[in-house]
C-alpha cells in the first residue's frame, strides 16, 4: 500500500525514517480526510448565523444603498431623514405614523414605530438582487410652527371667507344636526384638491396634503360657531356709517383689516363727525373676536387635522452573500509542463462576501480573497501522456476574485509522479468561473440574510407630481414623491 507521511513526504528517507510511524496515513485515506474536512468546512458555515444586520438606515438607502434581503428586513432612520426636497418633514409635520409598502408585496403594508426621534418599520422578507420600488407614508399633524402662519393666510383668503360667511348664515339658528352637516361640508371644501386650505398648505407645507377630516376637527368647528357668527357680527358694526371709521374698503377681509388694526391703525381715524370712543370700541371687539377666532381655528380645527407625506424610493436589494464559491477552470503547472483542467471551492474566511463587485475596491482583498481547496481531473495539454498517475491531483492554494463571475487562483498541486511514483507538490496558477454566481445557481453556499452596501441611485423629492433631484447617481433611480 502506498503511503503519505503529510509534511514528512517531503524530507529525506533518512529523516523520515526518523518520524514516528503514527504520522503515515495512506494516500487515499489522507485524500478522503481533506474532501470530509472540506465539506465539515462548508457545513459550518452554511449553517453558521450570517452576522450581519438585517437592518439598514434610510438616510443610506437615499443616498444610494441597497436594502438587504432576507426573512426580517428593518427600515430605520431619524425623523429628520425624512425630506421634502430639502425641508426635513419635522418643520412641517408632527409625526405620529409610518407605514411601509413596497411594488409587489404579498402582505398589507405595515406600521411601523417612532421613539423620540428616531423611526423603524419592518419590510418584511426581501428577495435578493431584486428591484424595489418602496413607498413611505407618514402622517402626523401640521407643525405647531406652521399652524399660525396657515391660519394667518386662511383668514386672508376669499375662499375661505365665502365659505365661512356660508357656513354662519346656514347654521345661524338652526339645530345640531345642520350645524355638524355644514361644518363637515365646510372642511370638506376647504381641504378638497382644489381648496382654500389645500393651496395654502402648498405654499406653506410643501408635500404635505390633508389625509383626513378628523372628528376632532369638526368638533372644534362645531363648538366654536358663536364664536364664527360673532367675528362676522363684529365686522359688520365696522361699516356702521354713524362710526365714521376712514379706510375701510369695501370687501375687505378680516385678516386684511385685523393687520391694519394693529400696525396702521391711525389711518382709521374718524371724520369729524365720526364717535371716536364708539369706534376704538368696535375696533377693539373685532380685534379680540378675531384673535379668538385665529386662536380657535389653529388649536380646535388646523391643529386637529390629519396630515401626510407620502415618500416613494426605486432601490435594489443586495445580491446574493456567499460564504464559499464552487469554481470549474484550467490550471498551469510550469513544472511539468501540464494546462490540466480542475474543480474547486473557494471558502471565504471573514465571513459571506456579496457577489455583486462593482462597489468592491481591488484592494479590500477580504471581500476579494478566498481559501481554495480541490482537485484537478484531466489534462488539457497536448501531452500525449501526463505526468501525474492515476490523471488526478488534489490542489490546494488562494483564489482572488476579479469580479462577480471571475477568478485567479495560486497555489500547490500534490500529485503521485506517473515515472518514479513519488509524492510531488508543484506550484500552479489559473484562471476559473465560479459556476455557482450563475443565476439560478447564486442561492448554493449563500447566506440566508443579507447587508446592505452601496449602489449607484438618484433621490428625489416631489409635491403635486414635480421633483427636486439630488446629484444623480447612475444605475438606480430613488425618489420621493407627494
Amino acid at each position: 500500500m502506498t503511503y503519505i507521511s503529510s509534511p514528512v513526504a517531503f524530507l529525506s528517507s533518512k529523516e523520515q525514517m526518523a518520524r514516528p510511524i503514527l504520522f503515515s496515513i495512506p494516500f487515499r485515506a489522507t485524500f478522503r480526510l481533506m474532501l470530509y474536512e472540506l465539506m465539515t468546512i462548508i457545513f459550518f458555515l452554511l449553517t453558521a448565523s450570517a452576522g450581519y444586520s438585517q437592518t439598514v438606515q434610510y438616510a443610506d438607502l437615499v443616498k444610494g444603498g441597497k436594502l438587504p434581503y432576507g426573512k426580517n428586513v428593518t427600515l430605520t432612520g431619524k425623523l429628520s431623514d425624512l425630506k421634502c426636497g430639502a425641508i426635513p418633514l419635522t418643520n412641517l409635520l408632527t409625526t405620529t405614523e409610518i407605514l411601509a409598502s413596497y411594488l409587489g408585496q404579498t402582505n398589507p403594508a405595515t406600521i411601523g414605530s417612532i421613539s423620540g426621534d428616531t423611526w423603524s418599520v419592518p419590510l418584511g422578507p426581501l428577495p435578493a438582487d431584486n428591484a424595489i420600488n418602496l413607498t413611505l407614508k407618514v402622517t402626523g399633524k401640521i407643525a405647531a410652527t406652521k399652524q399660525t402662519a396657515i391660519v394667518n393666510d386662511l383668514m386672508n383668503s376669499d375662499a375661505f371667507e365665502r365659505e365661512l360667511e356660508a357656513f354662519v348664515v346656514v347654521t345661524t339658528d338652526q339645530g345640531p344636526a345642520v350645524v355638524n352637516q355644514e361644518a363637515e361640508q365646510l372642511l370638506s371644501n376647504i381641504t378638497a384638491p382644489n381648496g382654500a386650505l389645500t393651496t395654502i398648505l402648498q405654499q406653506e407645507v410643501p408635500c404635505v396634503t390633508v389625509t383626513d377630516v378628523t372628528n376632532a376637527a369638526l368638533v372644534g368647528l362645531r363648538a366654536n360657531l358663536i364664536d364664527f357668527i360673532d367675528l362676522s357680527s363684529r365686522l359688520n358694526d365696522l361699516t356702521n356709517p354713524a362710526l365714521g371709521i376712514r379706510g375701510l374698503k369695501p370687501g375687505m377681509l378680516p385678516g386684511d383689516l385685523y393687520q391694519l388694526i394693529v400696525t396702521r391703525r391711525d389711518e382709521l381715524k374718524t371724520s369729524p363727525s365720526g364717535l371716536q370712543p364708539a369706534a376704538d370700541t368696535a375696533l377693539d371687539k373685532f380685534k379680540g373676536a378675531y384673535e379668538k377666532v385665529l386662536s380657535i381655528f389653529q388649536t380646535d380645527v388646523v391643529a386637529q387635522l390629519s396630515a401626510g407625506v407620502q415618500m416613494q424610493t426605486n432601490t435594489v436589494t443586495s445580491d446574493f452573500a456567499k460564504y464559499a464559491g464552487f469554481d470549474v477552470g484550467a490550471i498551469d503547472i510550469p513544472k511539468i509542463n501540464e494546462l490540466r483542467q480542475f474543480l474547486i471551492v473557494n471558502i471565504y474566511p471573514f465571513g459571506p462576501v456579496d457577489l455583486d463587485t462593482n462597489n468592491v475596491a481591488l484592494v479590500d482583498w477580504r471581500s476579494r480573497f478566498s481559501l481554495a481547496l480541490g482537485a484537478s481531473v484531466g489534462d488539457l495539454s497536448s501531452n500525449s501522456k501526463s505526468s501525474i498517475k492515476g490523471n488526478s491531483a488534489f490542489i490546494y492554494g488562494v483564489g482572488y476574485r476579479l469580479n462577480k463571475y471571475f477568478r485567479l487562483s495560486f497555489g500547490g498541486a500534490v500529485y503521485r509522479d506517473a515515472s518514479t511514483n513519488k509524492l510531488l507538490n508543484e506550484a500552479f496558477v489559473g484562471p476559473s468561473v465560479d459556476i455557482t454566481a450563475l443565476p439560478g445557481l447564486k442561492q448554493i453556499f449563500a447566506s440566508a440574510t443579507g447587508k446592505s452596501n452601496s449602489t449607484t441611485s438618484n433621490d428625489q423629492s416631489a409635491q403635486d407630481q414635480q421633483s427636486h433631484p439630488t446629484p444623480a447617481q447612475a444605475a438606480n433611480k430613488n425618489s420621493q414623491t407627494n
